[in-house]
């Protein structure tokens, strides 16, 4: 079997109890959902946004979307420096507790939004790192974004 010819043991699985034409339509309805709910509006939003001159030349939005360019590289940075370490040493060594560590650096994908950072805050004031008035700041979201992050790179 050629590697084109594979497909995965649901999608074969289904091809078999649905017939190929009801999967092929089935196929088709997704991607025609996706073109609808994910497709369409970014387009919309992208072909629509040369329009106001004056929206996109103003000071406030400039700023916003270089703070937003700055926030994303740094915190891409700092996530990839804190979790290469951790993704090395668990894809490289035999360590007890693979499947723990793994599951806790997994968890904020798990639980809820809220629970994870009420637990973050929690542990930070539990060992002194809280810091007064980190609400709503630049150190605040590198901190969330390092979180839910780091899982992503170790995985």
């Amino acid at each position: 079997m050629s590697p084109t010819n594979r497909s995965s043991p649901i999608a074969g699985s289904l091809g078999r109890i649905l017939g190929p034409r009801l999967t092929r339509a089935g196929s088709l309805a997704v991607l025609a959902f996706l073109a609808v709910a994910v497709a369409y509006p970014a387009v919309a939003m992208v072909s629509r946004f040369g329009r106001d001159p004056v929206l996109i030349s103003a000071r406030s939005t400039l700023d916003i979307v270089w703070f937003t360019l700055f926030q994303a590289s740094l915190s891409t940075a700092l996530t990839v420096v804190l979790a290469l370490p951790l993704a090395h040493v668990l894809a490289t060594f035999r360590i007890p507790l693979r499947s723990t560590v793994m599951a806790a650096v997994l968890m904020p994908f798990v639980l809820p939004t809220v629970v994870v950072a009420v637990a973050v805050r929690g542990l930070l004031a539990r060992f002194g790192l809280e810091v007064d008035g980190i609400d709503g700041s630049l150190l605040a979201i590198l901190q969330a974004h390092i979180v839910f992050n780091v899982s992503v790179v170790v995985r």
